[in-house]
């Protein structure tokens, strides 16, 4: 299994976690995400509004540094999803963008595209 195979679990992972969080309540215009992967399962936390300025790199790798296999730091704003991701096994970093949409009363996140 390659590093890129990891990843992608990953970003299905955040996906599956996120979108009934936010389901479950009115679509924030703008809410930041903390999204943990260890030996024990998938942890998930809504952050307070106060991300202005974190060190978002140094945030995954103490996680990551601390036994984490996966984390993800994800913005919602205005019906579209960034997430930045560190894995391990090996070490990756990606950064991919997801449109929300509400499709019959059920959100829907669409495909994670890369970005620059």
């Amino acid at each position: 299994m390659n590093g890129l195979d990891a990843t992608d679990r990953f970003f299905d992972v955040i996906a599956a976690e996120l979108t009934p969080k936010l389901s479950a309540e009115a679509i924030p215009l703008l809410s930041h995400w903390m999204i943990i992967s260890d030996a024990q399962g998938v942890t998930s936390c809504r952050l307070d509004d106060e991300t202005e300025g974190m060190a978002i790199d140094s945030v995954l790798a103490s996680h990551i540094d601390g036994g984490a296999t996966a984390a993800a730091f994800v913005t919602v704003h205005n019906k579209s999803v960034l997430a930045q991701t560190l894995t391990t096994e090996p070490r990756n970093s990606e950064l991919r963008r997801a449109s929300l949409t509400d499709v019959a009363d059920e959100l829907k996140l669409g495909p994670w595209v890369p970005e620059l």
